[in-house]
């Protein structure tokens, strides 16, 4: 059985079904009402309308978990950010069934045997080249056990269906399982002083110390300093030499030997739950196409860390991965990007994942063009399909190394795609270079209730909080709350390509920037600015093509813009609460036009929405119909059905039984 991260609720319901006596959900405050029943076939299934009052916050989100006696399972995703937008007053909540596999396959590096059948856990395969030789079937299940280390490569092949993926996925208790793209290495030849070498064959990328990563210096052999590392090939051998505390004896020393640590070419209606990628010499988890499009591949649950280039990494230079689900993963110290979606992408989702400490390599340091351009997230199109992605609810942070150029570290980056990309709803903060970036993109999009603080310090120019670069056109940033960035928001092209125009940022909080709170350097292009909050005006704290210290100076050269001119007094900065305080200035100073159907917050349209990412909500249901309506298990042996929310309470739990 799968095992799969849980979210805590945010949202303060009752849950209560017709057939049990109601049972509190925690921080309960208002109702949720379903019924439960038999259908004709099936033992349980989920029907009617379910409801319940949103909080006072709008950044509310969360999941329930149904599960029946035999180990199906349901997770029942809901959010503001999933249906926000979509149909006034009522919010729908999205659904992921899972079925149970056609069969089951198991993979024990400790106890298993090739020989054996894999079909139960007594009788489970021991390699990953086991796995690779096999041509599984839609719905197959393949579970690596939790605790075992495999050092190969995993080349899946498995597709499913429409409704019935395959799986790649884990058992037992314990911490994943790690597929690892590095080697040990031995016998150890003491060369002088704290120096030793090790014979390898070939050159790794990386070497690590008890996952330290190493500093390569090449050339300098027994001249190596403290956590440095090199490779020699001579009339001797093939060495890695490296230098470390107290010598390598009883220490994890590993060279990064396999290009990837799991390529998934290929594969549709795939999941892959709940495994640890280690240490690729070049990604971690590469996920490419070569003889047609692939369909909702979908990365969960996974941890992902000390790869070379990228983390989680598409790419092809043909064919497109449509409608793919990246979500819930731990993603850090790559040395470029923690998670790439690039060339050839309609539709997909980048959700609930941390991002951080990656951009770990620079430019400098290793010579390769890979560790010029790094960061959290980022989806690149170099101006090839990709389009429709949403990267929502993530936090990305301490991507970046001090003293980058300008590309370097920047939390989410979006470059030079096509229409419908949608960024909301992050938190993007102490990132080396810029928070959100947007660059080349006369398609247009939309940027809007993220929380950006403290990004830009770390590179030597050009970053900022909020960043719309050249090329941009008919992009809506609304309704972002920004604070302690370098520099706030950012509209300037500085590479002389095209002046960033027909733009709309409204409903903003940018206060506390190091330098400016605003930047617009192309003053004769129209963007349009208005309803934003840039906090008490200082000196040079705007810049619209010239500087200005006061809004009466700004207002001169760009008349109406209606902003909030004074701090907007957040619950608790130093808790990174940036919530509106009651009788913040910022409160109901937003405006409700198009681009804001329900205002951010939910707020009825003849009011004013609140500036930042945080507004109020008033009147705003959220609706589970759609989810639980025709919600069904396929195994028929089950006689219950529980529902809860994380963490895990006596008092949360609800048994529903025939």
């Amino acid at each position: 059985m799968m095992t799969r991260r849980r979210f805590s609720l945010s949202c303060l319901a009752y849950l209560t079904a017709p057939i049990i006596a109601q049972s509190r959900l925690v921080g309960a405050s208002q109702s949720l009402t379903s019924s439960f029943s038999p259908a004709a076939g099936v033992p349980f299934a989920v029907s009617s309308a379910a409801s319940a009052q949103l909080p006072v916050w709008d950044d509310t989100q969360g999941t329930l978990y149904i599960e029946n006696d035999v180990g199906d399972k349901v997770a029942v995703s809901w959010s503001k950010a999933t249906v926000a937008w979509v149909k006034n007053g009522t919010y729908y909540a999205d659904r992921t069934e899972v079925i149970p596999p056609i069969k089951t396959y198991y993979v024990d590096a400790i106890n298993g045997n090739d020989n054996n059948t894999g079909l139960s856990q007594g009788l489970a395969w021991k390699t990953v080249k086991k796995v690779n030789a096999q041509k599984f079937q839609a719905g197959d299940a393949i579970l690596f056990k939790r605790g075992c280390l495999w050092r190969e490569q995993l080349l899946p092949r498995a597709s499913g269906i429409p409704g019935n993926p395959s799986i790649l996925g884990n058992y037992g208790v314990g911490p994943l399982p790690i597929i690892s793209g590095a080697d040990m290495l031995n016998n150890w030849i003491k060369v002088g002083g704290s120096v030793y070498k090790s014979p390898c064959l070939l050159k790794p990328n990386q070497v690590f110390s008890n996952d330290l990563r190493l500093t390569y210096k090449a050339g300098l052999k027994e001249k190596l300093s403290e956590n440095q590392w090199d490779y020699v090939k001579d009339g001797s051998g093939s060495y890695v030499y490296v230098n470390v505390p107290n010598g390598p004896n009883g220490k994890y020393i590993e060279a990064s030997r396999r290009q990837t640590c799991c390529t998934a070419q290929d594969c549709s209606y795939i999941v892959i739950d709940g495994i640890y990628f280690d240490k690729g010499n070049e990604h971690n988890l590469f996920i490419t196409e070569r003889n047609g499009s692939s369909e909702q591949v979908t990365v969960r649950n996974c941890i992902v860390s000390h790869a070379y280039f990228r983390g989680i990494y598409h790419w092809d230079s043909r064919y497109a991965s449509n409608n793919f689900i990246v979500e819930d993963n731990e993603v850090f110290n790559c040395g470029s990007f923690g998670i790439a979606w690039t060339k050839f992408a309609n539709g997909g989702i980048i959700r609930r994942n941390r991002t951080y400490l990656n951009g770990a390599l620079s430019l400098p340091e290793t010579g390769s063009g890979e560790h010029e351009y790094q960061g959290g997230i980022a989806i690149f199109g170099n101006q090839i399909d990709v389009r429709n992605i949403i990267i929502e609810h993530n936090d990305s942070y301490q991507n970046g190394r001090i003293g980058q150029p300008d590309t370097g570290g920047n939390g989410i980056w979006i470059d030079e795609c096509m229409e419908g990309n949608i960024v909301r709803f992050n938190r993007v903060f102490d990132n080396a270079g810029c928070g959100i970036v947007a660059e080349n993109i006369p398609h247009g999009g939309e940027i809007y209730c993220n929380t950006v603080y403290r990004n830009g310090h770390g590179v030597i120019d050009k970053a900022f909080g909020l960043f719309l670069s050249r090329g941009n056109q008919n992009w809506r940033v609304f309704n972002n709350t920004l604070y302690g960035n370098n520099e706030g928001i950012v509209v300037a092209d500085f590479l002389g390509t095209g002046n960033p125009y027909n733009n709309t940022i409204k409903n903003n909080i940018a206060v506390g920037s190091t330098l400016r709170n605003l930047r617009v350097e192309s003053t004769g292009i129209v963007n349009t600015v208005k309803y934003n909050c840039f906090g008490e005006q200082r000196r040079d704290f705007i810049k619209w093509g010239n500087q200005y210290s006061t809004y009466s100076a700004w207002g001169n050269v760009y008349a109406s813009n209606y902003s909030v001119q004074q701090e907007p007094i957040f619950v608790n900065i130093a808790d990174k609460d940036f919530r509106l305080k009651a009788g913040s200035p910022c409160s109901g100073t937003g405006e409700n036009t198009s681009l804001i159907p329900l205002s951010a917050g939910g707020t009825p349209l003849a009011t004013s929405p609140d500036s930042g990412a945080f507004s109020r909500l008033s009147g705003v249901t959220l609706d589970f119909s759609k989810s639980f309506l025709g919600l069904t298990f396929r195994n028929k042996r089950c006689t219950s059905l529980k529902v809860w929310t994380e963490p895990m309470n006596p008092e949360d739990l609800i048994t529903l039984t025939r």
